[in-house]
């Protein structure tokens, strides 16, 4: 380590070398820069304590950030390795468990879920299930170090370090290039790469931002017919939450260290506590959601939404109620933490105000820059790692019918009921505000809705030896039913590269119906 640039002394260089050792390369010089600008305006002890927090911070996980695809893949293959021995040696599977619970707790990666014991052992053992563990880690606690650091802001790395955004990439590249060597094969001898089936559904941005927009125009459409007001509200979490002051890109004094994950759980909150009131009102309100990042990686939500206009007043009250509801007297949470705007038909539709949001966290398309002057594309590729690396979910409608009916109905090409007969042309032809009527208006409750989807229960394997249990298999309304699902797929190696992944050792066929591909 070169110390020329450092103003830590000679007596406190030794602990700082190992923290180092702990954390990514990239992350030195921001590391180095920390400790000098805490060291010029607190001195050494604060600059060393920060240090101590840090090192704090590294340890909390017991995996080596400095860690590159390989190295994590090494230590699933061994992780996996020593729960099988573990499982193997011990009296009895409740045992075994406990265990086993204690290496996770140790490692810091949370226990997996199953219906049954024999599941859980599987996963345990399993080194496909400990690599997406020990990824996950990783890549979170790299996020948590670089807020920390104060990274992650609009003059540094915005939305997501640099490190994640290129581990992402390199995830996304290996994940084609798997899909481009599976193919499916059903009964009739049809066969397509999964890569290219994946550009065909809503893997695909494009395709994906186009049935966001088709949905939203429905809504639209449908409050016109229904003479209801759109209304587009922001939510915003407390100052505390945020890392990074939004003009200056100075560390915040007041964050408490709240991650990008538990600062969404924060909104969802305040989002489920703002339903419960109105449902006691009688109140219904239809839309979507969408999560956006701050420059910081802080999440706040945008709504689209559409209501009654007699009850326009009494929402916004109820909206801003909650959201002011923790730490509402701080300075400038009046302003910011909501802000409520009703959409001027005059000055255009209400889904061409949010086109802009939809793509910006999508693909970028439409758009030259972001909220920050930053290329659209660019930022739509960080945002996209950014929902990734933290699992946040970035669109949710409400007050619709569900989506993944629409899609079955898609499938189909006719039906002898009128009612299923309607819906599959209106499936067909994009019409979603069609496809609303048809299952019961804007807020119908499930048992209102006529059509449903239709599912079928599977004794087949999973990769878990566990059943699959139930899986679709098409739409049914009453003792009605279309089956949309009508060819058996497998999934294989293409003829040309027959050898497993591992082992030099020739693979089965994968199921559709039991297996799902693990590009990673």
């Amino acid at each position: 380590m070169n110390w020329d640039n450092w103003k830590a002394q000679p007596d406190d260089r030794r602990f700082i070398d190992g923290i180092l050792a702990r954390a990514p390369e990239p992350f030195w010089f921001h590391i180095q820069r920390f400790y000098n600008d805490t060291f010029s305006k607190k001195g050494r002890y604060h600059a060393n304590t920060e240090m101590l927090n840090l090192e704090d911070l590294l340890k909390s996980v017991n995996i080596r950030l400095v860690s590159d695809d390989q190295e994590i893949r090494d230590r699933a293959a061994n992780e996996a390795k020593a729960c099988g021995k573990i499982i193997a040696k011990s009296p009895g599977e409740q045992y075994a468990i406990l265990r086993l619970e204690r290496l996770c707790q140790k490692i810091g990666i949370p226990t997996p879920q199953a219906k049954t014991t024999k599941g859980i052992l599987a996963r345990y053992s399993c080194e496909k299930w400990w690599r997406r563990k020990l990824r996950i880690l990783y890549g979170q606690t790299i996020e948590k170090i670089a807020l920390k650091l104060n990274i992650v802001n609009k003059r540094g790395d915005i939305y997501i370090s640099e490190s994640s955004v290129k581990r992402r990439r390199s995830q996304k590249r290996r994940n084609s290039i798997l899909l481009d060597e599976l193919e499916a094969i059903n009964e009739a001898g049809d066969s397509f790469t999964l890569l290219e089936l994946a550009e065909k559904s809503v893997s695909n941005p494009k395709l994906r931002r186009a049935e966001l927009m088709t949905r939203i125009a429905g809504n639209e459409k449908i409050a016109e017919e229904l003479g209801h007001s759109g209304e587009f509200y922001t939510l915003t979490c407390p100052s505390r939450m945020h890392a990074s002051h939004s003009k200056s890109c100075q560390p915040n004094s007041k964050y408490d260290g709240t991650t990008p994950k538990e600062a969404q759980e924060y909104l969802r909150k305040v989002w489920s506590q703002i339903r419960t009131a109105l449902s006691h009102k009688n109140i219904s309100i239809y839309g979507i959601r969408v999560t956006e990042p701050h420059h910081d990686g802080t999440p706040h939500w945008h709504f689209l939404l559409f209501v009654d206009p007699k009850y326009k007043d009494e929402l916004r009250s109820i909206f801003k109620k909650y959201a002011l509801k923790t730490d509402g007297n701080e300075k400038g949470a009046n302003k910011y933490r909501f802000k409520p705007i009703s959409i001027d038909k005059s000055r255009g539709s209400a889904t061409g105000y949010i086109a802009k949001y939809i793509s910006k966290n999508i693909d970028g398309h439409g758009i030259d820059a972001d909220l920050y002057g930053k290329d659209a594309k660019s930022s739509a590729e960080r945002i996209e790692a950014y929902a990734s690396t933290w699992g946040l979910r970035q669109f949710q409608f409400f007050g619709n019918p569900p989506v993944s009916v629409w899609r079955e109905l898609r499938r189909l090409k006719e039906s002898d009921n009128k009612t299923i007969n309607d819906a599959i042309k209106a499936a067909d032809d994009g019409n979603w505000a069609e496809f609303i009527k048809i299952m019961g208006g804007p807020c119908a409750s499930k048992n209102i809705m006529p059509i449903s989807i239709m599912r079928m229960w599977s004794d087949q394997p999973n990769s878990y030896d566990e059943p699959i249990g139930y899986r679709i298999i098409g739409v049914e309304l009453g003792e009605q039913n279309e089956v949309s699902r009508i060819h058996v797929w497998e999934i294989q190696r293409k003829p040309k590269e027959q050898e497993a992944f591992c082992g030099g050792v020739l693979s089965p066929p994968w199921s559709s119906v039991n297996n799902c591909t693990d590009p990673m």
